[in-house]
């Protein structure tokens, strides 16, 4: 992904380097991670003119909690499915496609289903990420969410 945006733009990427594993199970949200992205694109658009956002994988979903308020003209953005967390599992439930085959992992569609989907998810991870942040995004469809977006918003589904 990294080689392809290479080609037409300049890539700064961010990579979280928490190590307090408790700390990310505990307080691993959407809110959280907005906050943050906020601050950070805020914090590197004053040294360097960002013209966009761009995110892939689950990283999406999170993009959108924040990525409106910062008003870059250009969102692109390369989710694993399309619509909801929620309705992606279902699907994978019917049997109709695969959790998330960009992962070479055997995953159980019912058991994260179960997990993000209970009234007190459990602390654990998927992924990298943890459960309670996969459950504060679990409804969130990045096409109606990002619907009142006034920039170019490029979205382009992996799989």
């Amino acid at each position: 992904m990294i080689k392809h945006l290479s080609k037409d733009y300049y890539v700064i990427i961010i990579q979280e380097l928490e190590s307090d594993f408790l700390e990310k199970l505990n307080a691993d949200n959407s809110l959280t991670r907005g906050i943050t992205g906020l601050a950070l694109y805020n914090h590197i658009n004053q040294q360097i003119k960002l013209t966009g956002i761009a995110a892939s994988g689950l990283e999406c979903i999170h993009i959108c909690s924040w990525g409106m308020n910062t008003r870059t003209p250009f969102i692109k953005l390369y989710p694993l499915f399309q619509g909801s967390l929620n309705d992606h599992l279902r699907l994978a439930l019917g049997g109709a496609i695969n959790v998330f085959p960009v992962y070479n992992k055997n995953l159980n569609a019912l058991e994260i289903y179960n997990n993000i989907n209970n009234t007190y998810p459990p602390s654990g991870m998927l992924l990298g990420y943890s459960y309670r942040y996969l459950e504060s995004l679990k409804t969130l469809n990045i096409q109606t969410h990002m619907s009142s977006y006034e920039g170019d918003l490029d979205v382009q589904v992996l799989y």
